[in-house]
This record gives structure tokens, sequence and C-alpha cells, in this order.
């Protein structure tokens, strides 16, 4: 029976934020297609860091206090402005990128800004969330046929690589299978999508739902 993993995919962000589950690293350089990458005022304050160090309780506190309220503001703008939203992610400084399909609407700016937490709003990328799930499943449904009891296959939305980046990485306990296995250059997605391949991946097989 074959197994497909899809990280991220399909997950709401109001479950991405409150699972403190949000990727590490900064988006890198924005495509000219992005009009505008606008941060508000609260981005000027000094973004906090989670030392490695802490305990549990220390790290809860800490979400608590730096994350989850942008978690909870990101979460209300998915639910309430499903054709204007993109994504969003957390920083590797816990600011909270939120990305918007076109002009970022006025509500969703005063519920970051009501957070005074940092933050940035990314504009005119594009595309909605709806519209990267369906981007997400395609590449996925084209992958599937590369799926066997020895490798897996996650697709993973991840637009810190780039607004629109769908991560594919082969998964496989032989190092030898998570490599191209001669795909990379056949595997299609409309613009202003993009497939970003990972052959440097390391996670191990992991159960996930069978694919027929």
């Amino acid at each position: 029976m074959n197994k497909i993993t899809s990280s991220l995919v399909g997950v709401s962000l109001s479950a991405l934020a409150l699972s403190g589950c949000a990727a590490s690293s900064a988006a890198g350089d924005q495509p000219s297609r992005v009009a505008s990458l606008e941060s508000s005022s609260s981005d000027r304050m000094e973004a906090a860091v989670m030392p490695p160090e802490w305990s549990p309780e220390e790290h809860d506190q800490f979400w608590q206090e730096n994350q989850a309220p942008l978690g909870d503001a990101t979460a209300l703008i998915e639910e309430q402005f499903p054709n204007e939203f993109a994504y969003a992610y957390f920083d590797d400084l816990s600011a909270m990128h939120v990305a918007f399909a076109g002009e970022a609407p006025a509500e969703a700016v005063a519920l970051l800004e009501a957070t005074g937490l940092p933050h940035f709003m990314i504009e005119e990328v594009g595309f909605n969330a709806a519209e990267y799930q369906e981007a997400a499943d395609s590449v996925s449904e084209q992958l599937s046929e590369y799926v066997t009891e020895e490798r897996q296959v996650s697709v993973s939305q991840n637009s810190e690589l780039a607004p629109g980046g769908l991560k594919v990485s082969f998964l496989s306990e032989d190092a030898s299978l998570t490599r191209d296995p001669g795909v990379a250059e056949s595997v299609s997605v409309d613009a202003p999508f993009k497939v970003i391949f990972d052959f440097t991946n390391t996670e191990p097989m992991a159960s996930s739902p069978v694919v027929d």
C-alpha cells in the first residue's frame, strides 16, 4: 500500500499557529510579481527569540506572550477573508508574515495591529489559500506514482522560499531513494506557483494517509 505525505497541505492556519509548528526561516527574495512588501509600525518593536535551553514551561510562556496573539489574529483573518488571505508563517524572530492575494483588507490590518507584536504584510501575491491548496494537490497527484513502500513524497506549502512555493522532498530509509527519480523536469504547476525540489531532506519515513 502506498503512502504520500503532504506536510502543511490542507492544514488550516489556525491549527498551524496554535500548534506552534510554524516555519522558522525568513522569506527569501521576493519575485517581481509581489507588488509590495509592507510592514506595520509594530515591526519596529524588538522581536523576541526563544532560547533553545528553556524549559517546556518557559517555551509555553514565550508562545503565549509572543506568538499566540498573532496566531489567533491570523486565524481570524483566514476565516473572515478567505478570498484575500493567501498564507502566513512565523520567521525565526517570531514575527508573523501574512500574505494577501491583493490589497490587505483594512480590518485584517487592524487585527494584526491590535496584537502590538511584530508582523509583516505581503500584498498582491496573486492567489489565495484555496488556490494555493489546489496547486499543492495537483503536485501531490503528479508525484503519487513515485510513492512506494520504500519511498514517500512530502509536498509542503513553503512561501518562505518563494511566494507560492511548493517544496517537494522524497523520504526514505534508503538515502539513494531521497534523490530525484527523474521527475524534477516533468512536474508542472501554473504560475504564480513554483515547485521547489529539496533533495537534502533527511526526515525519516512517516506515518501518513494511504493513497490507493
